[in-house]
C-alpha cells in the first residue's frame, strides 16, 4: 500500500524527480548528495540551495507547492469520496513556480477557450471512472503528447505537464510516472518527439491509432508498474 501523505512517499518522489528532470537538463549531479539533500530536508537550507544551484531550488519549491495541492485532492477524495477538481488559481500559482514572470499566463485566464482550465477538465471527466492502468495511461499519453505538440506553455510545457499528470496517477492509487533509468527516460522522450514529427498532432487524429502511440501507452503503464514495484513490493 502506497501512503501518499507519508514523508517516505514525497522523499522518493522528490529525489526521482529531480533525477529525471537534472538528466533532462545535462545537470551533472551526485545521486548520494541528492538523496541527503531531501531526506534530511537540507534544501531547508539556503546555503544548501546555493550548493546545488538555483535551477534545483527553483524545482524544490515547484515540489513542496504540488505536494500540497496533492494532499489536499487526495483529502478531498477521502471526504467526499469524488473527484478533486484542483482551483485554476492553485494551479496558475503552480505554474508561476516554473515561470515567475509569468510569461504564458494567458493559458490560465478563463476567458480564453483553450485554456488550462478547460483542458484540465477534460481530463478528470476523461479519467474519473477509469480503474485500469492501461486505460488511463491511454488518456493521459493522449492529453500529454497534444500538450507536447501544441506548447501552450512554450519551454515550461514539458516539465510542468509530465507534473500535473503524477497527480493523476496517484489519486487512482497507481505507481506514478517518473523513469528508474535514464536510458529509459531518453527512449520515451525520443519516441514522443518522432510521433509528433511523423502526424500533424492534434489536426490529424490518426496518431491515435498508430503502433508509436500505443508503444507510448503501454510504456506508461510499465513505468509506473515498475516505480511501484521498486518502492513498493507487492505480494
Amino acid at each position: 500500500m502506497i501512503l501518499y501523505e507519508s514523508n517516505d512517499f514525497w522523499d522518493k518522489f522528490y529525489i526521482q524527480y529531480l533525477e529525471t528532470v537534472c538528466s533532462l537538463r545535462k545537470i551533472n549531479f551526485s545521486k548520494d548528495e541528492l538523496e541527503d539533500f531531501v531526506i534530511e530536508k537540507e534544501y531547508l537550507n539556503e546555503e544548501s540551495n546555493n550548493f546545488f544551484g538555483s535551477y534545483i531550488k527553483k524545482i524544490i519549491n515547484v515540489l513542496q507547492y504540488f505536494r500540497i495541492l496533492v494532499l489536499k485532492g487526495v483529502e478531498l477524495r477521502r471526504e467526499n469520496n469524488s473527484w478533486p477538481h484542483i482551483n485554476i488559481e492553485e494551479l496558475r500559482e503552480l505554474y508561476l513556480k516554473f515561470d515567475p514572470d509569468g510569461t504564458y499566463l494567458l493559458f490560465f485566464d478563463e476567458k480564453n477557450k483553450n485554456s488550462f482550465q478547460v483542458i484540465y477538465e477534460k481530463i478528470c471527466k476523461k479519467t474519473e471512472n477509469i480503474e485500469n492502468l492501461y486505460d488511463l495511461c491511454e488518456q493521459i499519453a493522449f492529453c500529454f503528447i497534444g500538450m507536447l505538440a501544441s506548447k501552450p506553455l512554450g519551454e515550461f510545457t514539458y516539465e510542468f505537464s509530465w507534473l500535473m499528470l503524477q497527480s493523476i496517477f496517484i489519486f487512482k492509487k497507481f505507481g506514478i510516472l517518473l523513469f528508474c533509468d535514464k536510458y529509459d527516460m531518453k527512449s520515451m522522450n525520443d519516441l514522443i518527439t518522432n510521433l509528433i514529427k511523423k502526424y500533424e498532432i492534434p489536426s490529424d487524429q490518426k496518431w491515435i491509432t498508430s503502433p508509436e502511440f500505443m508503444q507510448v501507452c503501454h510504456s506508461f503503464e510499465t513505468i509506473s508498474e515498475t516505480w511501484l514495484k521498486k518502492h513498493y513490493k507487492t505480494k
